[in-house]
């Protein structure tokens, strides 16, 4: 699932910077280009920065224009956070888990990510009576939201929709394994000693990967999106590429001249 990092985020403080990074998933928008023209808000910064750095006299029009900037920014961020959390929601209502625990860790995930959006809506809601202090303080408190909250659940779904997909590889793989049993059988190479050794191998691998794949669903339900479960989802994805290789090196063996 592709993502578009927008490297931009909220300036909070009289001097000090602030990122407030969003990521926009392509799903919910045209294209790529699009999300990026919709999420860039470097323009803003630079306004906000010259409006803190001008020598304006008139004190009170330059803090309505620095209020007027930082509002648009907090919208602006906003409107993106809704389009991720609504991108996400519409991956995680398109997948087809193939077993009632994962569907039911999917429609955890696509709830949790609802209730999101209804959290950002209620920020923007009040952004009409902020003044200066409101904004800075908004924007923080998103911005911890995010990290402490919003990320664990952006992390999760994202490695359910990966192993979701790639249960179809396993399938294949499954069928693939069969069929080059019933080659080896038809062929009366059963007792050949190299045939022996890679199918062996295979089953072996085979397993290994399977084995990785379901330590992986375990932790899923667990919600233990961590490095953990990313890195059983990758492991069992090598040992799938193994076996595919011993797939072929058994074919080989079988037709060594097609």
């Amino acid at each position: 699932m592709r993502h578009i990092i927008i490297k931009t985020g909220l300036i909070f403080g009289l001097v000090a910077v602030c990122f407030f990074p969003i990521r926009i998933m392509a799903g919910s928008i045209n294209s790529p280009q699009a999300a990026e023209a919709s999420c860039n808000f470097e323009g803003q910064f630079k306004e906000l920065a010259s409006t803190q750095e001008s020598n304006n006299f008139d004190y009170l029009a330059s803090l309505m224009a620095e209020l007027r900037i930082r509002k648009n920014l907090l919208r602006g961020v906003l409107d993106c956070s809704i389009a991720e959390a609504e991108s996400l929601r519409a991956s995680l209502a398109a997948l087809k888990p193939n077993a009632p625990d994962m569907e039911f860790l999917r429609n955890r995930f696509y709830e949790r990510i609802g209730e999101t959006k209804d959290y950002y809506q209620v920020q923007q809601s009040r952004i009409n009576d902020l003044g200066i202090q409101g904004t800075k303080d908004v924007a923080k408190n998103i911005k911890e939201w995010r990290l402490n909250q919003y990320a664990s659940l952006v992390d999760g779904s994202t490695q359910l929709i990966i192993w979701t997909k790639n249960q179809e590889l396993f399938q294949a793989a499954q069928k693939r394994f069969h069929d080059i049993e019933q080659t080896v059988r038809f062929f009366n190479l059963v007792d050949n000693t190299e045939m022996k050794e890679l199918l062996t191998k295979a089953a072996e691998s085979l397993y290994k990967a399977q084995s990785a794949n379901e330590a992986a669903k375990e932790a899923l339900k667990r919600f233990d999106a961590s490095e953990n479960s990313l890195g059983l989802i990758k492991d069992s994805l090598e040992a799938l590429s193994e076996t595919y290789q011993i797939f072929f090196d058994l074919s080989k063996a079988i037709n060594p001249h097609p």
